[in-house]
C-alpha cells in the first residue's frame, strides 16, 4: 500500500444533511485504512470563500445546528481541496441526480487521464430522459470501475454501457456500530434514561396521530427532528438518539440505516408529500436485509414494531459488506497483506 496516494471524493457538500455528513465520514475512515489521504473535492471561488466566513460566525451565534455540522466536518471529515488528483471516487449520496450535477458537473464528468470509480453513486429516480442517457453513456466511458447504491440504478445504467456495475453497500453500511458510537453525544434536552420514539420524519407527517397514540399507550415520549425541520442536534446528538430509542418511526433511508447499525426497532413509512422515487432506498435495503416486517403495515403501531431480531439481517451484512470492500479495493488497487 502506498501512503502518498492522495484521492478525490466527489460528493454532496452542506451543513445540514445528517446522512451525507455521516456517510462521508465513513467513506473516508475506510480510504483511511487503506493507508490513502482523502480530500473533497469542492472549488469555491474567493467571493464564496468570503461569504462561507461570515456565514460561519453567524451560524455560531444563531444556528446552532448548522454550526454543529461545520464543527463535525472540520474536525472529521477530509478537507477541501480543488486540486485534482490521481484518483477521483465518485460517492455516495445521490451525486448522479440532475438536480446536482446540472450546477455542478464535476459530481458526473467525462474528464479522461485520471483514475475513476464510482462508489454507491445514487441516481435518485427511476426514470431518466433521452438526454440523460446520452450523458450517462458518455461518462460511464471514462470510469474505470462503477458501483451505484440501488439496484434500480443499476437497471437504467447497465444498458448504456459494455462496463460491468456492481450494486453496493450504502457507505454507512461499511462500518461496526462501535466506531459510531465513539461520536455519540447526549442532548442536552435529554433525561438520563427517559424512554421515548424518535421521529425522524422527511415528508409529511401524516401518522403523527398513530404514533402519538402508541407513545401514549407505552408511557414515552415522542421526539420529533429531521434535517428540513428546526431543531439544534447536531450529528453526534442524531446517532445518541437513535442508539437509544425505544422505537424510531421514519421515512429517511439513513435514519433506518442507522435504526439497524444500533439493532433498534423502527418503523419504515413511504414518504409523503414528495415522488414515490424518494422510497426506492428505502425498498432496497429492505429487500437486501429480509426487513420487510418493519414497513409500516398502513393501519397502526403496535406492540410488535418494538420486537426486533437483526440475526440473519446481519449474517447478509458481513457478506454485502465484503462484496462492497472487495469492489473499492480491485477500484483501487489494494492487495491485501496475507
Amino acid at each position: 500500500m502506498n501512503n502518498e496516494k492522495k484521492i478525490n471524493i466527489y460528493t454532496l457538500n452542506g451543513y445540514k444533511n445528517y446522512g451525507n455528513r455521516l456517510q462521508l465520514f465513513a467513506l473516508s475512515s475506510v480510504i483511511k485504512q487503506y493507508e490513502m489521504n482523502a480530500l473533497v473535492y469542492w472549488p469555491i471561488t474567493r467571493k464564496e470563500r468570503i461569504k462561507n466566513i461570515v456565514k460561519r460566525t453567524i451560524l455560531k451565534r444563531k444556528y446552532k445546528k448548522e454550526y454543529k455540522f461545520y464543527r463535525f466536518t472540520k474536525k472529521y471529515l477530509p478537507k477541501r481541496t480543488d486540486n485534482i488528483m490521481p484518483i477521483g471516487i465518485y460517492g455516495s449520496d445521490q451525486i448522479w441526480n440532475s438536480n446536482y450535477y446540472d450546477k455542478r458537473p464535476y459530481l458526473l464528468n467525462i474528464w479522461r487521464g485520471l483514475t475513476k470509480i464510482s462508489y454507491a453513486a445514487s441516481i435518485g429516480k427511476e426514470i431518466i430522459s433521452k438526454k440523460e442517457r446520452q450523458l450517462f453513456a458518455d461518462a460511464l466511458e471514462t470510469y474505470d470501475a462503477v458501483s451505484v447504491r440501488e439496484q434500480s440504478a443499476k437497471d437504467l445504467l447497465q444498458p448504456l454501457t459494455d462496463k460491468r456495475i456492481e450494486v453496493v453497500l450504502d457507505p454507512t453500511l461499511l462500518l461496526d456500530r462501535e466506531e459510531y458510537q465513539q461520536l455519540e453525544k447526549k442532548p442536552k434536552d435529554l433525561t438520563e434514561n427517559e424512554k421515548y420514539i424518535l421521529c425522524y420524519i422527511l415528508g409529511n407527517r401524516d401518522h403523527e396521530e398513530k404514533i402519538e397514540k402508541f407513545a401514549k399507550e407505552k408511557g414515552y415520549k415522542t421526539i420529533y427532528f429531521s434535517d428540513k425541520r428546526d431543531s439544534s442536534y447536531g450529528i453526534e446528538e442524531f446517532l445518541y438518539l437513535i442508539h437509544r430509542a425505544q422505537l424510531i418511526c421514519t421515512d429517511s433511508f439513513h435514519a433506518c440505516v442507522f435504526s439497524f447499525i444500533f439493532e433498534r426497532p423502527f418503523v419504515a413509512f413511504k414518504r409523503t408529500g414528495e415522488a414515490n422515487y424518494m422510497y426506492t432506498r428505502l425498498q432496497n435495503l429492505i429487500e437486501t436485509f429480509n426487513l420487510k416486517n418493519r414497513e409500516f403495515n398502513g393501519k397502526e403501531i403496535t406492540k410488535e414494531n418494538l420486537e426486533v431480531d437483526y440475526t440473519e439481517a446481519k449474517k447478509i451484512l458481513k457478506k454485502e459488506q465484503k462484496k462492497s470492500l472487495d469492489f473499492l479495493k480491485r477500484a483501487l488497487d489494494i492487495k491485501d497483506e496475507n
